[in-house]
């Protein structure tokens, strides 16, 4: 049969894991979306000036569907078969980069450019940049990034666990001192040792259950 105890420590132990737990993936979870969330606006932002680099280049977007923009494209353009995550407007909003969704020479209507990213060319709109999807995966630095924050998490929630059972045990064996204290006084009295008296550690029920006792264990030596 488990004492009191060791009943006390397995439930700080339990409250401590799902508490943890929940924290932990809580923490996870909202750090990986802002994460990706972060890296997408910074990929739309490069992305943007490399086309408008383009466009500034070349003065038109003749052949930007098979121009090399550099290393941010990679990330929303074609990866083996799979079409392009993202297209380019001209101003008049006709597709002169084609995607997944749209191909060259379709119009795209008006509420959906004004959704866009407006392409500017000093200080002149020339076309509209379209997200369609995100990238499709991160950079390898931006993995390593996710794998240390994720193993970081971990080790923290270790630690966590091994203090609140520190903890746990300290603060068990306080509160059951008194209760232990009463039961060999309760054994001491059975064997007919009256008198016994136990300290009284504190002013809660446990405190007041010490004083009743001693009480009446002094009213029972007096008595025989």
């Amino acid at each position: 049969m488990r004492s009191i105890t060791t009943k006390l420590i397995l439930a700080f132990l339990a409250v401590s894991l799902i508490s943890i737990g929940v924290i932990v993936a809580s923490i996870r979870f909202s750090t990986n979306r802002e994460f990706d969330k972060f890296i997408s606006n910074q990929y739309e932002s490069e992305l943007a000036e490399e086309l408008v680099k383009y466009y500034e280049t070349n003065n038109t977007w003749d052949n930007v569907n098979t121009a090399r923009l550099g290393r941010t494209a990679t990330q929303f353009g074609p990866q083996g078969d799979k079409p392009s995550n993202f297209c380019v407007t001209d101003i008049h909003g006709i597709v002169v980069m084609e995607s997944f969704a749209h191909k060259i020479g379709d119009t795209v209507s008006a509420d959906v450019l004004n959704q866009s990213i407006v392409l500017k060319a000093n200080d002149i709109a020339v076309g509209h940049l379209l997200i369609e999807r995100p990238p499709d995966k991160r950079d390898p630095m931006e993995d390593e990034f996710i794998k240390r924050l994720d193993l970081s998490l971990f080790l923290t929630a270790i630690g966590t666990i091994i203090l609140a059972f520190i903890f746990g045990s300290i603060l068990s064996r306080t509160v059951t001192r008194p209760i232990r204290e009463l039961t060999k006084a309760t054994h001491e009295m059975a064997g007919g040792n009256f008198g016994q008296q136990v300290p009284v550690r504190s002013r809660d029920e446990i405190g007041e259950l010490a004083a009743s006792f001693n009480k009446m264990n002094g009213d029972l030596a007096r008595s025989f």
